[in-house]
């Protein structure tokens, strides 16, 4: 295959065809560009439409039991978003997030743990059903630990042994913790105005964690990142089940509950958690754009490669060309010697 040097295609290129032809080249790529571009807009309001769709149905859905919908310890994915769950169980302790803005007002959410007597027996690994009463809790055969939360550098934890389950009772709403499992409830939300400097006594206050057994429908939300700083006991900078799972032993799951209706007059209804920051592109239209990046860059490829042809037509045309006058030379001088 003949070589060319990039002097070689440079002449070639410049030629009058071939930058003629680079002109249509580049006229026909920045049509596919914009194709393409057109095509990722409509790939994402689709896919906002579709997520809007989505994020009616299942907020007009009627609530399926949480074991049907989410595992605990499995990964929260774009299917659980949003889904409308209940659950039976025990209330537990209560962390506050200050610090937060709800619909453009500052805000303090209320966070309770809530202890799935139900999941727990489904769970338990030593075969031993569960019985489940008052602020107590459920407890089960097996050996288990517990987590006694003193606050600041004097908490303790032992390792849980067993897959039985306890609870602790919310009557003062901080400080209790469990080696059941546990999924953390998005109350409501206090107006930061209200609970000034003490958002953990306040909303302690205002808005106690309930006791004993109840039952709960929710929205699930997948859990937050853990956030860093300096918080008083009682307060959390975001609603990681990480973070909440330091705080509280236990087993617990991926996502959290976002309360349908407040059940405290003191606490407002949070909005269901957001399906936006869950939905992505249509994929058909996200593929169409795709294939128009694809032939636009093809076309300039091809330009590359048609003035390659040349250069090399060229080349080869003049060693032909050499090569014909060399024999010429060597045909007049033999004739030459002849005479």
């Amino acid at each position: 295959m003949t070589r060319v040097t990039f002097e070689e295609w440079r002449r070639a290129a410049l030629t009058r065809k071939n930058i003629a032809l680079l002109v249509a080249v580049l006229v026909g790529a920045l049509a596919f560009l914009q194709l393409g571009s057109w095509q990722l807009d409509r790939a994402a309001i689709r896919g906002a439409a579709e997520a809007e769709i989505t994020a009616t149905d299942r907020m007009a859905a009627a609530p399926r039991p949480l074991a049907e919908v989410l595992q605990p310890g499995t990964t929260f994915l774009t299917d659980h978003q949003l889904q409308k769950v209940q659950a039976r169980g025990t209330w537990g302790a209560q962390v506050v997030v200050p610090g937060r803005a709800v619909e453009g007002a500052p805000a303090v959410l209320v966070v309770t743990q809530f202890l799935l007597d139900d999941a727990a027996e489904s769970l338990d690994t030593a075969g031993a059903p569960a019985a489940g009463g008052g602020g107590a809790g459920t407890e089960a055969a097996g050996a288990e630990s517990t987590r006694a939360g003193t606050g600041g550098d004097g908490e303790t934890e032992a390792a849980d042994t067993g897959g039985a389950s306890a609870g602790t009772g919310g009557d003062d709403g901080t400080g209790a913790s469990s080696s059941g499992l546990w999924i953390p409830v998005l109350r409501g939300w206090i107006p930061a105005d209200q609970v000034g400097e003490d958002p953990v006594g306040v909303a302690g206050e205002l808005a106690p964690a309930p006791s004993g057994e109840g039952s709960v429908v929710g929205y699930l939300s997948s859990s937050e990142n853990s956030a860093t700083g300096n918080h008083p006991e009682g307060a959390v900078g975001a609603i990681s089940t990480a973070e909440l799972a330091n705080e509280w032993g236990g087993r617990t799951y991926t996502g959290f509950l976002v309360a349908e209706a407040a059940d405290d007059p003191d606490l407002q209804t949070m909005p269901p958690p957001s399906y936006e920051r869950e939905r992505g592109m249509n994929l058909q239209n996200l593929f169409y754009a795709i294939e128009w990046f694809i032939f636009g860059g093809f076309a300039l490829v091809m330009w590359v490669f048609w003035v390659r042809g040349d250069a090399v037509r060229a080349k080869e045309a003049a060693i032909m060309a050499e090569a014909r006058g060399g024999r010429g030379e060597a045909g007049a001088v033999a004739g030459a010697g002849a005479e």
